[in-house]
């Protein structure tokens, strides 16, 4: 289980990150349309490797959830969702799960419905 574990390269969440600029009302005057625009053409500030959780994932045969709260402004949900998504079509047991009203903490005891999604989900791999 990934709490807000990023499914995109370290650069684009990097970019992301810089954008938002840890503010919390960042969706409130950006759009998903703003930010994929970001991610995709930001010049980089600094050099790091670029990279991609998707490459191991792709390789990987286990069962795997992630929590993304809906208001994260510290990795691009969407992309990561779509990038899940991808793997799904080609037989991986991802799942997701997006919080809408939560931001990036999704662990946090303030979010106790993450906990309870993660043992029933848990519980439903024990019982198959």
């Amino acid at each position: 289980i990934l709490f807000s574990g990023p499914v995109v390269s370290t650069l684009e969440q990097l970019r992301f990150q810089f954008y938002t600029q840890g503010n919390v009302a960042f969706w409130e005057t950006h759009t998903e349309a703003d930010a994929r625009l970001h991610v995709k053409t930001d010049l980089d500030r600094y050099q790091f490797a670029p990279t991609d959780p998707v490459n191991a994932l792709a390789k990987l045969n286990v069962h795997g959830l992630w929590f993304f709260g809906g208001k994260d402004i510290q990795i691009p949900v969407v992309l990561s969702v779509e990038r899940l998504n991808l793997l799904k079509t080609a037989g991986k047991n991802y799942e997701y799960q997006v919080f809408p009203d939560l931001g990036h903490n999704t662990a946090s005891i303030k979010s106790p419905q993450t906990m309870s999604f993660a043992i029933k989900w848990m519980k439903g791999l024990a019982e198959k």
